[in-house]
Formats: structure tokens, sequence, C-alpha cells
């Protein structure tokens, strides 16, 4: 039997004096067995650091293919792809291709992937 995610919801008061950005998100938000507590935390960082009209969470590990979070013109085309975590490069490459920009927010140190 497979588990089920646990929802999540946050409250967050996101300001942004030099954008005059004053917003309160009310984020529901689903944290897979699967997926690790810095990673779900990191996406959430990266969803207030990114926060404009558009803005989207991925269905998480179901749709291993998507960004962790994308925003969409109104066009439905791709502009800003943002990953969480140490994506390869061959996934970087696809998403220089898909998007007009690309970030990538890390929550491991680097250093230690490659010693291992």
């Amino acid at each position: 039997m497979a588990l089920n995610s646990t929802m999540y919801r946050f409250k967050i008061k996101l300001s942004d004096i030099d954008k005059g950005l004053y917003e309160t998100l009310e984020l529901r938000v689903p944290l897979h067995p699967s997926e690790s507590p810095p990673f779900f935390l990191s996406r959430i960082l990266a969803y207030c650091l990114n926060f404009q009209e558009g803005i989207e969470l991925s269905q998480g590990i179901s749709t291993p293919d998507e960004p962790a979070l994308h925003i969409k013109d109104l066009t439905g085309a791709l502009k800003l792809w943002i990953d969480v975590g140490n994506p390869s490069a061959k996934r970087l490459h696809k998403a220089s291709k898909s998007a007009e920009k690309v970030r990538v927010y890390t929550y491991r140190d680097p250093a230690i992937l490659i010693k291992r």
C-alpha cells in the first residue's frame, strides 16, 4: 500500500521593499513520504524568493521531468524554470532550452556529493 502525502499549510507575510511587494501568501503544499524535509523547505523558500504572478509549484516527485517551480506567461510559454537540489548537466541543458531563465537552489553542499 502506498503512503499518502502529508499536506502542510503555510501563511507567509512576504514583503520586498525593492519591488514594492507586500503579500500574504496562504500555501497548501504536500510533502511526499520520500521527499526530505530540507528539499521541501527549499521549495517553499524558492517560491517566496521568486514570487510573482503565475508562479506555481510542481506536482512533486510524481512529475520528475518538470521543474520544482515554474512561471509561465499568458501564452503558456515557460518564462522561469526553478530547480531545487543538484540537477544534472543534462537536466540543466533541458531547462535552458525550455525556459527564458533558469534558477537552481541547492540545500546540500555540492562538494559532498562529488566525493561520494
